[in-house]
């Protein structure tokens, strides 16, 4: 299983450009076709974001419209255009993923997920909604990257804690998934990388 989570607002590359550049560039929350090219992640006008931990941000805006992007994650980049690095994890053309969301939203199903895949020539090629908790996406043979939004469907108040992705096989029944545990061993390992790269980090000192 692999987590996604609610990382920067927006890129350091969006962070350092002028008022102006910003402006032009935000035209990418529309979000329509390939956004290889965009720069920000999170809906900004008028949003009240605290990031209380790694895994619980506190979204507000008294007047999202429904429909709106809130935040949103790239498998691709232009990093000339962005300056970031993919925020999903690798899919494997053909092969089915259940996509299970951990959020809170001051209104019932006031949110989902919209799942975009594009090919080579960024075209896209499959897009999904998830409504509810989770719900299984292929990974189309004809695919190249994709990506995911979370989108609102009339909340203006959520708490987002993370994504996890599991990969489907013929012997797994999703009924049966052990999330908690998965995480767990997730969050284990992460540990663990951290430790390694800090006694490199002593040693190199």
């Amino acid at each position: 299983m692999q987590s996604i989570y609610w990382n920067e607002n927006c890129s350091p590359f969006w962070r350092g450009i002028s008022g102006k550049d910003q402006q032009k560039y935000r035209s990418g929350f529309a979000y329509t076709g390939s956004t290889v090219q965009a720069t920000g992640h999170a809906y900004m006008y008028g949003s009240k974001i605290i990031r209380r931990s790694r895994d619980d941000i506190f979204f507000y805006n008294g007047g999202l419209p429904a429909g709106s992007v809130i935040y949103k994650w790239d498998m691709v980049y232009s990093y000339g255009a962005a300056h970031a690095i993919p925020s999903l994890p690798l899919l494997i053309n053909g092969r089915s993923y259940i996509f299970r969301v951990l959020a809170e939203a001051d209104q019932e199903s006031g949110f989902y997920l919209r799942l975009i895949a594009f090919d080579r020539e960024d075209h896209m090629v499959k897009l999904q909604i998830i409504h509810g908790q989770e719900g299984i996406f292929e990974f189309p043979h004809e695919a190249s990257y994709y990506t995911v939004e979370l989108v609102g469907a009339g909340c203006h108040q959520l708490v987002f804690h993370r994504i996890d992705v599991e990969e489907l096989t013929p012997d797994t029944d999703p009924e049966k998934i052990d999330w908690d545990r998965l995480h767990e061993e997730n969050e284990h390992r992460r540990r663990l990388a951290a430790q390694v790269v800090d006694r490199y980090l002593r040693r190199e000192e």
